[in-house]
């Protein structure tokens, strides 16, 4: 299980982390309240944003303005998603490696 902050997910829906905050006060993303920040599970965030609920009134009105498809908008959504799980886990192995023969004094 994956659990995200505000700002990991305003750099997934590509929106401010003040619309992300607004919107978990709203009901209207699957957010839950811990130790006063908002967290969401990656894996339901994905589910929200293919189901029809996704449609919030006012999601993201302040930068888009526009919509996109559900599905086309879940394919995107898990694209990112992907492409964030792929860098950190690049992240939390560079510079482990040495050689067998080094050791340090």
């Amino acid at each position: 299980m994956t659990i995200l902050t505000i700002p990991e997910v305003a750099r997934i829906l590509r929106v401010t982390p003040k619309v992300v905050r607004e919107q978990c006060a709203k009901g209207c993303l699957p957010a839950r309240k811990i130790g006063g920040s908002w967290r969401i599970e990656e894996s339901l965030l994905a589910q929200w944003f293919q189901s029809p609920e996704a449609a919030c009134p006012s999601f993201g009105e302040e930068k888009s303005g526009g919509s996109i498809s559900l599905p086309r908008a879940g394919s995107a959504l898990e694209d990112r998603l992907e492409r964030i799980r792929r860098n950190s886990r690049k992240s939390t192995t560079t510079g482990l490696k040495r050689t067998s023969g080094s050791s340090r004094a």
